[in-house]
């Protein structure tokens, strides 16, 4: 908190400053018993477009003009100002002077910066000819209720209101104080909204218009741009991964190329970041490891629709679209292979073990893909085929299991990745933390009402003293789900009073018991048979009636009276 003031020092007061705009004072003190007196204090603000209250001023601070100067009652008035909540960069600064008697003492000059409350906040689209009007795209309402996110930059304590996150706040609102940081985080965020529904051209603005009274208004002046949808898609640089294996997995393409669940040709800032990782993820799986992808937009052309007067101002923006060509340039880089396959820190297993292990059982393996967020199978890697990722985590996998079915279930695979001796060649190196062998020191269950204990427990293949199987206990978990009784089960050990020894704990949640009601009604006619069936259905029971072919008017009676039951 920036302040400035005297110091007094024994017999020689000399008078000094915090402040460089402070002039600095060489006043030496005839006995050191005189007291300083206030000859005038001057109010002042840095911005003159913001008039300030001095009898607010006034009234929160202590120093007052004829009163003894005293640097500790500065120092208190410094915060009174700040405690107000009306002002920002309050500084005192403190000078020399002599009035018309020639009396010595001091100038203090009070300089605050008002805090401007927020009159009202609108927004405007801004039109390619530079004037405002309302018509936008989206709803003004859902502009004006957007939720900003906390950043590092953004106002580090803005109030949260009891619907809102807490890392998010609403947009500012009347009486909140002006924030030009936080009103250009809203304009990011307001920014944001609109790339989602694919204006990825908008450009918003922010104009304070300051009013009587340190009001201000605020105005988010939006300059939308024209809606993209992608046209055509272009890959460029790609020779080892065909633009077939591209279009499948990602999502902003032509519509002629769209599969059922994925995305609009609707452009979208986020998914084409998703969709550049995706064709990474691609290189990554093929060895490609240098793999650099770079997207870039060209238009194809702008189409609007126009009202019958002709003016180009009167159309929907919603009728504004761009068509996109989405042009994908990629850098293949080197291709890497496996030379060699290493392993360190075992000792229940021997590196050949080891080795052998992740050699004969490398195939399908299901692994967490980070960047399609699902579950895939994939084989591990292999000496003399191409360097994987997702190859990478599958062998990882492998050695976790296979110390898991021996009881080791906190073990611990840590890698590394060094060139070969040839070029284009890796060398892998696995280092295994194997962590202590458990055992079962027993089964526990809860979260059951409905479902007997010995139900659940039958089909749990781990019992008390085995060894503690991380492969049997997916197993039983399996099990109970083949159940259909619950709707989620979960499995976890806890620590026991013995170092070696766990306990397995099911906890299930039980589906709510269904009580089912209803009617149905079919009608069922063979060639083979002179009969024709009608079957009604009231829950519980199965009503069945039969009657020749030619039912004539008894079979229309018969479908009233069945319909009339039903109602």
């Amino acid at each position: 908190m920036p302040r400035t003031g005297f110091s007094q020092e024994n017999s020689g007061a000399l008078f000094t400053s915090n402040l460089p705009a402070v002039f600095k004072l060489g006043v030496k003190a005839e006995n050191q018993k005189s007291e300083i007196r206030i000859l005038e204090i001057e109010y002042s603000s840095r911005r003159s477009d913001i008039p300030i209250n001095e009898d607010k001023i006034r009234s929160n601070i202590r120093s007052k003009k004829g009163g003894v100067y005293s640097q500790g009652v500065v120092d208190e008035d410094i915060k009174y100002l700040y405690q107000t909540g009306d002002f920002q960069n309050v500084q005192i600064c403190v000078s020399e002077m002599r009035d018309e008697d020639g009396e010595r003492g001091v100038r203090l000059g009070v300089f605050v910066d008002p805090k401007v409350r927020v009159a009202g906040v609108d927004v405007k689209r801004k039109r390619e000819d530079g004037g405002l009007d309302d018509l936008l795209a989206l709803k003004k309402v859902d502009l004006l209720n957007v939720q900003v996110k906390e950043t590092v930059r953004s106002p580090a304590k803005v109030p949260h209101s009891k619907t809102s996150s807490p890392h998010a706040y609403k947009l500012t609102q009347s009486g909140d104080i002006l924030s030009p940081e936080r009103l250009y985080w809203e304009a990011r965020a307001m920014e944001k909204l609109y790339k989602e529904k694919g204006y990825h051209e908008v450009r918003i603005d922010v104009k304070e218009e300051y009013l009587k009274d340190g009001m201000a208004m605020v105005i988010f002046k939006i300059l939308e741009g024209a809606r993209g949808f992608i046209k055509k898609v272009r890959f460029l640089g790609n020779h080892e991964v065909s633009e077939m294996d591209f279009l499948k997995v990602i999502n902003l393409k032509p519509n002629e190329f769209q599969d059922m669940g994925s995305q609009s040709d609707l452009f979208d800032e986020r998914t084409l970041k998703d969709d550049i990782e995706q064709i990474k993820n691609l290189y990554l799986n093929r060895g490609f490891l240098d793999v650099n992808v770079r997207a870039s937009l060209d238009s194809c052309g702008v189409s609007q629709n126009e009202s019958e007067s002709g003016s180009q101002f009167n159309f929907s923006p919603k009728d504004k679209t761009e068509d996109l060509t989405l042009c994908y340039r990629i850098e293949e880089g080197q291709r890497y292979g496996v030379a060699r396959i290493s392993v360190s820190g075992n000792s229940f297993f021997s590196e050949s073990d080891i080795l052998k292990e992740l050699r004969n059982n490398s195939r399908g393996i299901e692994i967490f893909d980070p960047i399609s967020l699902k579950f895939i199978h994939s084989d591990g890697i292999t000496r003399g085929r191409a360097f994987s990722v997702n190859g990478l985590q599958a062998s990882m996998e492998i050695l976790q299991e296979m110390y898991g079915r021996l009881g080791f279930r906190e073990v611990r695979v840590e890698w590394k990745t060094e060139p070969s001796e040839k070029k284009g060649e890796l060398d892998v190196h696995f280092k295994i933390l194997e962590g202590q062998r458990f055992y079962v020191d027993k089964v526990i269950i809860c979260g059951n009402s409905l479902t007997k204990d010995e139900v659940i427990r039958r089909e749990i293949l781990l019992k008390p003293g085995d060894v503690f199987n991380t492969e049997l206990e997916r197993g039983s978990k399996k099990n109970l789900e083949r159940l259909n009784l619950f709707s989620s089960i979960s499995t976890w050990a806890e620590e026991t009073d013995s170092p070696s020894q766990q306990k397995l704990i099911f906890s299930v949640l039980e589906k709510p018991e269904d009580i089912t009601f209803g009617a149905g009604l079919s009608f069922f006619w063979s060639d083979r048979s002179n009969q024709e069936l009608f079957r009604i259905s009231f829950f519980p029971a199965i009503i069945i009636v039969t009657g020749p072919k030619q039912l004539g008017v008894w079979k229309g009676n018969l479908m009233k009276s069945i319909f009339s039951i039903g109602e």
